[in-house]
C-alpha cells in the first residue's frame, strides 16, 4: 500500500528537511518533494481588530492581563496556576485559553484545575465577572486579548509568532516541543534570539515577568508572518 501511494503522487509538499529525508528514504523520486515553509507564516499584515468582547473586557477591567493560551495538557495548566496563585492574584486577571476552546471536555478541563487550586473562575462569553480567572470559550478573541496582555504563556507545539508580535509583555512556553510540527522551526529561532522564553515552574515564571521585551520581539512587531520569521533568522 506505501509503495502504491508513493508512486501514485506527482508531487509532495512537505514542511521541513527532515521529512523530506524520510520520504526519499522510503522510496520518493527527490524530484516530486518540494520543501515549504511552515504554513504559519502565511497571511497578510497582522492588523488586528479590537472584538466587541476583548473592548467590552478592557474597558471594564480594573487589572492587567496575563493571558495564557493553546493550553492541553495538565502540566502546562497547573504550573499556570501555581505562578498565578503566588504571584499574580491580586494585581492581574488571568486568561485561560484551551487549544481545543471548541469542545465541552476541554473547557470542563479548565474548571476543574481551576477549582482544584483554589482560585475562582468564569467563561469568557459571560462577561467581565469578579472571578479572578477568565477560560476563554469564544472565538476570534485571542489575537485581540494578546494585545493587551502583560504576559504571555503559549503550550507546545503551537505558533509562537503571534504573542510575539502582538504582546505587551515577555512570552513564556515549557521545553519538549516536538520536531514533528511545523512550529518546531519558530520555537527554535524564537528561543535562541530571546523572544521567547523556556520556564519549568512559578519562580522562573516571575524571574520571566521581569525581563523586558527582547529585541527580536520589539522588531516583530506590525509585519507579516512572513516577515517576521525572516528577521528573526537574520538578527544579529
Amino acid at each position: 500500500l506505501a509503495r502504491f501511494y508513493r508512486a501514485a503522487f506527482d508531487g509532495y509538499f512537505i514542511q521541513s528537511e527532515r521529512i523530506k529525508a524520510l520520504l526519499i528514504q522510503k522510496g520518493v523520486d527527490e524530484g516530486k518533494i518540494e520543501t515549504c515553509p511552515s504554513f504559519k507564516l502565511d497571511g497578510s499584515e497582522w492588523v488586528v481588530e479590537e472584538t466587541h468582547n476583548v473592548t467590552s473586557i478592557m474597558r471594564n477591567g480594573d487589572k492587567p492581563l496575563w493571558v495564557a493560551a493553546s493550553l492541553s495538557s495538565d502540566k502546562e495548566i497547573k504550573l499556570c496556576l501555581a505562578a498565578f496563585s503566588q504571584f499574580w492574584q491580586t494585581t492581574h486577571r488571568l486568561v485561560l485559553v484551551h487549544r481545543h476552546p471548541e469542545k465541552e471536555q476541554s473547557l470542563n478541563q479548565l474548571t476543574s484545575a481551576v477549582q482544584q487550586s483554589g482560585l475562582e473562575c468564569d467563561r469568557f462569553s459571560n462577561g467581565l465577572t469578579g472571578a479572578e480567572v477568565i477560560i476563554l470559550d469564544t472565538f476570534g478573541d485571542l489575537r485581540s486579548l494578546y494585545q493587551h496582555a502583560d504576559l504571555v504563556f503559549i503550550g507546545k507545539n503551537h505558533n509562537p509568532i503571534e504573542p510575539i508580535t502582538l504582546a505587551k509583555g515577555p512570552v513564556m512556553t515549557i521545553d519538549g516541543w516536538d520536531e514533528r510540527y511545523s512550529t518546531y522551526e519558530l520555537y527554535n529561532a524564537c528561543k535562541e534570539l530571546g523572544a521567547l522564553h523556556s520556564v519549568i515552574d512559578a519562580a522562573s515564571c516571575q524571574e520571566t515577568s521581569q525581563k523586558p521585551l527582547a529585541d527580536t520581539a520589539q522588531l516583530c512587531r506590525g509585519n507579516t508572518a512572513q516577515t517576521v520569521f525572516e528577521r528573526i533568522l537574520t538578527w544579529g
